[in-house]
């Protein structure tokens, strides 16, 4: 899901093109548990969150509901040698923003495609058919596009004015919202940057932040319209508005006009004709996830249910996930059975593998930390309910407890470490 990004901070050091700058003061960009801080339980609707980035020595992510415009948020995430990355988001999309995969994205251009700082990689994953594992494919030729680059393009620059304050593009969306149409690069560059730059302690910074790519398959020549992609997938130009507008397809590379690149669209081809075939192998439990996963992606990701309020999005989720786990199980909290089915898996390939992974799979427990946090409740009946499914199958109960705790995720998290093992321990 493309999240609502508003604006950059003006200490970003990678600005995303055609944004403004706002004042980024209230954040301590050296301390992520500070930015948590500023809204975690702080009042109702305020939330933060800091985690390590797994897979990056040294890199972190943070974010915060702003308390003074509690519909807004700020996310940052840090890489020990290309520095930060700040944004201003729709504090609905603050979660998405920040949990968005892969962890060791630090930028995303062009509908997705992503830069972990040494290189790019296409938007959507190639799946291998023996682990089920993401592969993320590298973007051929592709180049990085410099601040200093697209400044040494537009030559005339305006004298640099102050960033904007968090009030006024607070006002402007929320009487607004997001601009229907972002400014010419030209005019980004002579107006915005110098904004940003003035900002910045070493006019040096220009030189290696990188603002978006450049490569063969994003030529706008060699690219898809709604047209192609409707006629290489079979269907109308209507319905490919229609998998749009629900979600059920890669978010375009270019906006205006509307264009796909050729990997993207063939990616997403393979994937959805094996989708209308499934596997037989799949077990009850894994086709009811998959099919709640798309039905449930119709519903976040739709762009008329982009302004629905948090209890109305949980109320919907909460129809799809009851309409499925009634004839599963009696608990009363949505989706207990199914979560417990969803963490078991991953946790039996542990048990029976050390070499595998050492205690639940990363996105495993990141989906735990965050029902544990939303829903402890049902987070506790799925542990109780995955811990019995596990010593139905013959596993001790202690080395499950020992191989959940053992998680990086939870080093730093001695709260989650109790809670867990009051969890799974008898009373």
């Amino acid at each position: 899901m493309r999240t609502r990004i508003i604006a950059n901070g003006v200490r970003t050091d990678h600005p995303i093109p055609q944004l403004p700058f706002v004042d980024d003061s209230i954040l301590d960009l050296n301390d992520r548990v500070q930015i948590e801080n500023i809204g975690r339980n702080k009042g109702e609707g305020l939330w933060g969150r800091e985690d390590l980035t797994s897979g990056v020595e040294g890199g972190w992510r943070a974010f915060t509901t702003i308390p003074s415009h509690p519909n807004l948020a700020w996310v940052v995430k840090h890489h020990p040698h290309h520095g930060n990355v700040v944004v201003l988001v729709d504090d609905d999309d603050a979660a998405d923003e920040y949990m968005a995969e892969p962890e060791t994205a630090l930028i995303r251009r062009y509908g997705g495609y992503w830069w972990d700082g040494d290189s790019w990689h296409r938007s959507t994953p190639r799946i291998d058919p023996v682990t089920w594992q993401s592969v993320h494919e590298p973007v051929p030729s592709a180049r990085s596009v410099t601040a200093r680059e697209l400044m040494l393009s537009y030559p005339e620059h305006d004298q640099p004015a102050e960033p904007m304050r968090v009030e006024e593009i607070a006002a402007d969306y929320r009487k607004n919202g997001l601009p229907k149409k972002l400014p010419p690069m030209d005019y980004w560059v002579r107006h915005d940057l110098p904004v940003w730059l003035n900002a910045r302690p070493n006019p040096a910074d220009a030189d290696r932040a990188v603002v978006t790519l450049t490569a063969p398959e994003l030529d706008p020549a060699s690219m898809l319209t709604t047209k192609d992609v409707a006629a290489r997938a079979g269907v109308t130009e209507s319905t490919v508005r229609a998998y749009r507008a629900r979600g059920q397809m890669p978010d375009p590379q270019i906006e205006q006009p509307t264009l796909w690149s050729v990997p993207v669209i063939e990616r997403w081809l393979a994937r959805r004709s094996a989708d209308e075939t499934p596997e037989p192998q799949l077990s009850e439990a894994e086709t009811i996830l998959t099919t709640i996963g798309y039905e449930i992606s119709g519903v976040l990701n739709g762009r008329r249910n982009r302004r629905r309020s948090k209890p109305e999005v949980a109320r919907a989720v909460g129809q799809i996930l009851d309409r499925y786990t009634l004839g599963l199980t009696e608990d009363r909290y949505y989706g207990a059975e199914l979560h417990a089915t969803y963490m078991a898996k991953d946790m039996k390939k542990a048990l029976e593998d050390t070499s595998f992974l050492r205690g639940f799979a990363d996105r495993t427990m990141k989906h735990l930390i965050l029902l544990a946090e939303a829903q402890p409740r049902t987070a506790r009946a799925a542990l109780q309910r995955m811990t019995d499914k596990l010593i139905g199958e013959g596993y001790n109960r202690d080395e499950i407890l020992k191989r959940t705790l053992s998680h990086s995720y939870l080093s730093s998290r001695p709260d989650l470490r109790d809670w867990i093992t009051a969890a799974v321990t008898p009373a």
